[in-house]
């Protein structure tokens, strides 16, 4: 699979072009999508504040907070195969979630939080201290 990436008018033009170039007796599928901005350093840095307080709380590593959390809060991503046993199963990641939609996951994260107790400082907090 070919992925092409365009910005601007020059590179649209080859996108065009080269979706032109296809050979037209063959069945094709062509995604397009808007790429979009994956989450910011800030949120980055907050995240991992957030999961480092809850995991305190509980008494459990950041990591493995982390991993509970976007299990509670998210749906999988993605499958992957476990080494050990050979089934697959489901996986979760943040790495490429983009930046509105890790906003509207930190927002599930902090009222889960409050639900249990756990008070946690808002983004527009970070973003005033930064």
């Amino acid at each position: 699979m070919n992925k092409l990436y365009a910005k601007g008018f020059d590179g649209l033009s080859i996108v065009a072009k080269t979706i032109m170039d296809l050979n037209p007796m063959s069945e094709w599928i062509i995604e397009v999508k808007k790429k979009t901005k994956s989450r910011s350093v800030n949120q980055n840095s907050l995240y991992w504040e957030h999961v480092t307080t809850i995991g305190n709380h509980f008494g459990s590593f950041k990591e493995d907070a982390h991993q509970d959390l976007m299990q509670h809060l998210t749906k999988a991503t993605h499958e992957k195969v476990n080494p050990i046993t050979g089934k697959t199963e489901s996986a979760w990641s943040l790495k490429k979630m983009p930046k509105d939609q890790m906003s509207d996951y930190m927002t599930k994260l902090i009222i889960w939080a409050n639900g249990e107790g756990i008070f946690l400082r808002c983004p527009e907090e970070q973003q005033r201290r930064d």
